[in-house]
């Protein structure tokens, strides 16, 4: 070909081959950019420690246990929950916490799960059946995804759940069983609820193509379903019995009866009880991943700010996922593309585990996991499997250009309908800014500090400071009746001394508990007090009734002698007991 030859009828020229290796190329340059734009717009849920999940302030604060501080060496809590957390989860925290530190030992491990995103993107695109258009799509989906993303953060143990079920995928589209095996066995480990909807899944494709007992394919895929079983429950009751606890879970029965388990309570509305109808909500979620509207922790006008969108009304991306859906479904009927593998077994898996864990609620944890985690997984799979198998009849390189080219395009439509999937702080909905001069104060006290403080900030001390708090929304060990129990009464006494109208109630709580200081926020004590008070149901409820009677004016922290106080800001006050005590004594 003549270098002089003007460069459009060097692609007119192009064989079968070039075109080919032009949209690979095309395709692969897409997908960098899209990276570089995805990195960038998460860069707080990646490199900033101080931007963390909520989440941390109930699984993650026990693992000050690990620091050289040992500020919660005495803590009844952190004892609690450190031991309730599965012990892969503890052991990886163990390690990363020597080398670093609580805060980006979270980063490391949330890390490792996007690593295992892209892992399981590497297996499809060298499988004989997928290639790079398979692969590349497969770690779109699960990056674009921003309720994806939202549970991968935070290094908690379901950040583990939609990398193993993208590992899965992964194996089940390219008949990897290795693959297959790790996802199953190291959902037993790190977060059961995904082992259980594979293992149903699994399940359901082996025996679902008969009982030819003379074949040998049918009974290579009997040993290899058994071996998948017995290894999984065999892992996962090895892990359970290092995990303790006491006491028993609440039943259904016994959680009707908790306003806690209500819509008012602790549990989200598709979460809590009554349960949500669960079609509509298999639905959404099988549509998640062709959809990203904005969630409840990030600014509407920001996330269209950062969004590729073409289109001015968000909503249109509600029409656009149905289309996919419809699309993908013409091409497996015309045999444009295979039935796509595994598919139907892992919806029908959803479906059976989430009937199962309605009745058995809440021993197979809360319901909404199931459909949340299942359906999301089907949804992807779906689009991975229908364009990455796309055109089969034809020769090798005409497919592969055909599945690069539809990519492409599947990838440029749903960027222009739904945006571009890296929300404003997605996942990573506390921070450490706004009150790091006070946490480091705290931090500054002894290590056997244990500091009063309203139920929705106990947990913030235990958690940025590291140092013993009495808790509060994120320890209340909601699902154990016994522990439950016991914290309830525990925040029912928290809510009483800090509204105290009398100075001995106050001090004998503080010795009941071994309550070294009082962190008193100014914004609980003004004229609207009851009404700042006021928290989730059963609480709510109770403050309502303990306040009723009380006068602002009546509350000792309202009144606090100068000399108690020894760390103040615009809103916070840090209050020395024995300091208060003696003072008070003293009047």
């Amino acid at each position: 070909m003549n270098l002089k030859e003007p460069i459009i009828k060097k692609f007119v020229l192009l064989t079968e081959r070039g075109w080919r290796d032009l949209s690979l190329s095309v395709l692969l340059l897409f997908f960098i950019f899209y990276l570089a734009y995805w990195f960038v717009g998460n860069s707080a849920l990646l490199f900033d420690p101080l931007f963390q999940n909520d989440d941390a302030r109930t699984l993650l604060f026990p693992f000050h246990l690990y620091s050289a501080d040992q500020g919660l060496a005495r803590s009844v809590l952190a004892q609690e929950m450190l031991h309730q957390n599965l012990p892969a989860i503890r052991l990886l925290y163990f390690i990363f916490i020597k080398l670093t530190d609580i805060f980006w030992a979270s980063k490391i491990i949330q890390g490792i799960c996007f690593l295992i995103v892209f892992v399981s993107g590497v297996i499809l695109a060298r499988s004989r059946r997928f290639g790079p258009a398979g692969g590349v799509l497969l770690v779109f989906l699960f990056l674009h995804n921003s309720q994806v993303v939202n549970r991968i953060a935070g290094g908690m143990p379901r950040s583990f759940g939609f990398p193993l079920f993208s590992l899965w995928v992964a194996g089940i589209l390219a008949n990897h069983k290795i693959a297959r095996a790790i996802s199953c066995g190291a959902s037993a480990l790190f977060y059961p609820p995904v082992m259980l909807l594979i293992l149903g899944a699994e399940g359901i494709r082996c025996f679902t193509g008969g009982f030819n007992l003379t074949s040998p394919f049918f009974w290579k895929k009997v040993r290899f379903y058994f071996w998948l079983v017995g290894g999984s429950f065999f892992i996962f009751f090895v892990s359970m019995s290092l995990v303790k606890s006491e006491g028993h879970t609440f039943t259904l029965s016994e959680a009707r009866g908790n306003p806690a388990f209500g819509h008012e309570g602790f549990l989200t509305h598709t979460e809590g009880i009554p349960f949500a109808s669960p079609a509509e909500l298999f639905a959404n979620n099988f549509l998640s991943p062709f959809r990203n509207l904005p969630n409840a922790n990030s600014d509407r006008g920001e996330q269209r700010e950062k969004a590729f969108m073409l289109f001015s009304l968000l909503e249109f991306s509600e029409g656009a996922s149905l289309l996919f859906i419809v699309l993908f479904l013409l091409l497996v009927f015309s045999r444009q593309t295979p039935r796509p593998p595994g598919l139907v077994e892992l919806i029908i898996s959803s479906m059976v585990i989430y009937v199962l864990s309605r009745f058995f609620a809440f021993r197979l944890y809360v319901p909404e996991r199931y459909y949340f985690y299942g359906m999301t997984a089907a949804g992807s799979l779906l689009a991975i499997s229908v364009l990455g198998l796309l055109k089969p009849q034809v020769k090798k390189i005409s497919r592969s250009l055909y599945r690069n080219v539809a990519v492409i395009i599947f990838m440029s439509v749903l960027l222009a309908t739904s945006g571009g999937g890296a929300l404003s702080n997605n996942g990573v909905t506390i921070e450490g800014y706004s009150h790091a001069d006070l946490f480091h104060f705290i931090r500054s006290l002894p290590p056997d500090a244990h500091i009063l403080a309203h139920p929705m900030e106990g947990d913030d001390i235990l958690y940025w400071a590291g140092r013993d708090s009495m808790g509060g929304y994120e320890t209340l060990h909601l699902f154990n009746v016994e522990l439950w129990e016991r914290r309830k009464r525990e925040i029912e006494e928290i809510i009483q001394a800090l509204y105290s109208v009398n100075s001995s109630d106050l001090i004998a709580t503080c010795r009941k508990y071994g309550i070294t200081h009082v962190l008193v926020n100014k914004e609980y004590y003004r004229d609207d007090f009851k009404e700042r008070a006021l928290y989730l149901e059963p609480f709510k409820s109770f403050a309502r009734e303990l306040l009723a009677p009380i006068n602002r004016e009546d509350l000792v922290l309202t009144r606090i002698p100068s000399p108690a106080v020894i760390y103040e800001e615009t809103f916070y006050q840090i209050v020395d007991v024995s300091r208060l005590e003696l003072l008070w004594n003293q009047r």
